[in-house]
């Protein structure tokens, strides 16, 4: 990924964190996106047209295998949260202590004044305790919550709970996959459990009904999310059809980053330290505007040629999205392009001025082209997952088979072989007949044997073309 276009305060960390663990910058890239998505989102939303805004939280999956050093980097590019959120508890310990302390005076008093009011025949006597009731009810202080900005182990449950107690923002954040395994639904016997992290995407109301307890309402629930998936993870989520049909995948901006495995020198290389803290303290910043509450979010505007440069892009994209096109088999992700796109300029425009109001300045050409061509290697990458994940149309199936015959390297094959291999993305044999015409239109296998029809027929031979093995 270019990211010479990239403010400073966020290029020079990303290209630090990348050098000091030998790890592809694209890792250490999205997660620093991420953290400043997680602080932009709190406070900041972005105005693409009149009358129409979008979030600016980011949902972000970098794919790279195990042994990659992603924890490692994940730690160093979360720790301004950690710190933050431990800074804020600090500051805040002292009135929670306070008002827990008034409370529970008070709710002894409930308490005391409830059984005498249960023993109580006379009713004017009742009335009067019940006024005594609501006057200490209201004498009671709202909770102080300590922050919490981020989780990485959360049912869709406890997820509306923490939205509710923690200003209708939450965070994601982890080195590895558990998201889909719980969106999968596996504490609701693989039932996928979609709808509030669907609607957490943008914003949307959602009211969570609990068995035995009080209901959640959110009115405007953000959740950001950045994790770094096994590639084997995001190719097993094709056997799970809610998760594309219902828009869950194409929420994902994706990226592959080539590994360096085998290509490190081992070398300790120190972390610059004053690039660190140049992104946290705008991190840190972001955080700590002042809320208003009767405003809500602030709203980053667009100067004129930035929308203009935006609307190009989404034109770009509207052509990509027609029969025979580049995105014509991702039309459910490439719509949201262009809202991403705008999501990514206001976290970074959020980031260059920090220190200076980032709402009282429009987002600059700049910063609109810089996200434009983030989203560029974004769209590269996303096509590509989502044609593993996709097996419904042709072009898409055709990419799942392949990846399994380049991965075993193989010169022949069946398509008995295929459906074994992936029965859990194809029911059913005939479900391949088109996947493998449209490779073999496109010269990657060759068909050898047409088999006989009736009782014991053969499977159909294929013949792999070796070119596109690399042999």
């Amino acid at each position: 990924m270019d990211l010479r276009l990239a403010p400073d305060v966020l290029r020079c960390h990303a290209e630090s964190i990348a050098h000091h663990t030998e790890t592809p910058v694209e890792l250490a890239f999205t997660q620093l996106l991420g953290v400043a998505a997680v602080a932009t989102a709190r406070r900041f939303r972005i105005e693409t047209a009149p009358g129409h805004h979008e979030p600016t939280n980011l949902w972000l999956a970098t794919a790279l295998s195990s042994g990659q050093r992603k924890s490692a980097v994940h730690k160093i590019c979360t720790q301004v949260l950690v710190g933050w959120q431990k800074r804020e508890a600090k500051r805040l310990q002292a009135l929670k202590q306070e008002v827990d302390a008034h409370n529970q005076i008070i709710d002894a008093k409930i308490k005391r004044l409830t059984k005498s009011l249960a023993s109580t025949a006379d009713p004017n006597v009742s009335d009067q305790k019940l006024s005594e009731l609501q006057a200490l009810e209201e004498k009671k202080r709202e909770e102080v919550v300590l922050p919490l900005l981020w989780t990485s182990d959360s049912t869709p449950e406890k997820l509306a709970i923490l939205l509710a107690e923690h200003q209708e923002r939450m965070a994601w954040m982890s080195s590895e996959a558990g998201l889909f395994g719980f969106l999968a639904g596996r504490y609701q016997r693989g039932t996928p459990n979609l709808d509030l992290m669907l609607k957490s995407h943008s914003g949307d109301a959602e009211q969570v009904h609990r068995v035995g307890r009080d209901s959640v309402l959110l009115s405007e629930p953000l959740v950001t999310i950045c994790v770094t998936p096994q590639p084997s993870i995001l190719e097993s989520l094709s056997g799970l059809d809610d998760f594309r049909d219902r828009g869950l995948l194409a929420r994902f901006l994706y990226l592959q980053p080539k590994s360096t495995l085998g290509y490190r020198q081992l070398v300790e290389v120190p972390l610059d330290q004053q690039a660190k803290i140049d992104f946290e303290a705008a991190v840190e910043a972001i955080l700590d505007c002042e809320e208003d509450t009767n405003q809500g979010s602030w709203t980053l505007t667009i100067a004129d040629e930035a929308r203009v440069e935006l609307r190009q892009f989404a034109l770009e994209i509207e052509h990509d999205m027609r029969p025979d096109e580049l995105a014509e088999h991702a039309q459910d992700w490439a719509g949201k392009a262009p809202g991403a796109t705008a999501r990514i300029a206001g976290v970074l425009h959020a980031l260059e001025h920090a220190h200076r109001s980032p709402s009282k300045v429009d987002v600059s050409l700049k910063t609109m082209q810089c996200a434009i061509s983030m989203m560029r290697t974004f769209y590269q990458h996303s096509l590509a997952v989502l044609d593993t994940t996709d097996n419904k149309s042709p072009r898409g199936a055709a990419t799942r088979v392949w990846g399994w015959i380049s991965k075993q390297k193989l010169e022949t094959f069946t398509q008995r072989d295929v459906h074994q291999a992936l029965r859990a993305s194809f029911k059913e044999s005939r479900e391949l007949e088109k996947p493998l015409m449209v490779l073999e239109e496109r010269g990657y296998i060759r068909r050898l044997e047409t088999g006989q029809r009736g009782a014991g027929r053969r499977s159909v031979q294929f013949e792999v073309n070796p070119i596109f093995l690399g042999q």
